[in-house]
């Protein structure tokens, strides 16, 4: 039964990165593409609005995978703003949203700030569920997408990141890691050391 468990969990992470993966390589080519409205409506501006709109969440994405960890942080919060006054389907909001708030998630848990970090998983899991609602999943599925163990959650969201950086990583982990290694010296210096000497 545990093996059945590991397995279905495995298939519905590999489902979610799918989307995860599909969406970013969208993001990265900044193409033409349709993000769920009806083309027939016979709106003939919907297309070059759904280009610009991909083309800004693009320089967004490449914004965030660039930037220290505010530059990625406000990169985050603005395709965040933007796709929640858009004009785009339930499950294109949804999809969008919930890749932004996993990236916060992932950028608060390496900054060190757990309480925002579980937060924004919890509304990555929120966008989740919507998005896995408009694809018409089992409710079984979809609590097994949601109901993975953080940790296995954190490293896929980098892996996927990785992918879109050659793997490297976003940038801001850089900024963190040079951060603590300075930290780390300050506290190691002579007038922080108790030893007796001054």
């Amino acid at each position: 039964m545990q093996m059945f468990r590991t397995i279905q969990r495995t298939t519905h992470l590999g489902h979610a990165m799918v989307w995860s993966l599909s969406t970013l390589i969208m993001l990265a080519a900044c193409g033409n593409m349709n993000i769920g409205k009806n083309e027939s409506t016979g709106d003939s501006n919907a297309g070059a609005r759904e280009e610009a709109m991909s083309a800004e969440f693009g320089r967004l994405y490449r914004q965030y995978l660039s930037g220290d960890p505010e530059e990625a942080r406000a990169s985050l919060e603005k395709i965040i703003e933007e796709v929640t006054s858009a004009d785009i389907s339930d499950y294109g909001k949804a999809d969008y949203l919930r890749l932004a708030y996993e990236r916060l998630f992932v950028l608060d848990s390496r900054l060190g700030n757990q309480d925002a970090a579980d937060i924004y998983l919890l509304k990555a899991k929120y966008w989740t569920v919507r998005m896995s609602e408009e694809l018409n999943e089992r409710p079984d599925r979809i609590a097994a997408t949601i109901g993975v163990e953080t940790a296995e959650y954190l490293s896929d969201i980098e892996r996927v990141d990785k992918g879109a950086t050659n793997g490297r990583g976003p940038a801001y982990l850089d900024f963190i890691s040079e951060a603590t290694t300075t930290e780390h010296i300050r506290d190691e210096s002579p007038s922080k050391r108790d030893d007796g000497v001054n």
